[in-house]
């Protein structure tokens, strides 16, 4: 009575690398964003428009790397 089908091996070690590598494609793109200056640049000067202080106590570099990585874990 047990009609379903088995994966194949293959199958399955094809959608494993396929998601091995938009993981990772995205864990790229995620090194890229933090690592250029022009990118944390422009989240700065966007920060300014919108009326935020700058306080000066603040390391707004840690608190740009922590937005993108909480962007890319969630």
């Amino acid at each position: 009575m047990d009609s379903s089908t088995k994966l194949p091996q293959k199958y399955l070690y094809l959608i494993l690398i396929l998601c091995s590598i938009i993981i990772f494609s995205n864990c790229i793109e995620v090194m890229i964003n933090v690592k250029d200056i022009n990118i944390y640049r422009e989240w700065l000067n966007k920060l300014k428009e919108l009326g935020e202080t700058i306080v000066e106590d603040v390391d707004y570099y840690q608190l740009y790397v922590s937005a993108n990585l909480s962007h890319f874990f969630y």
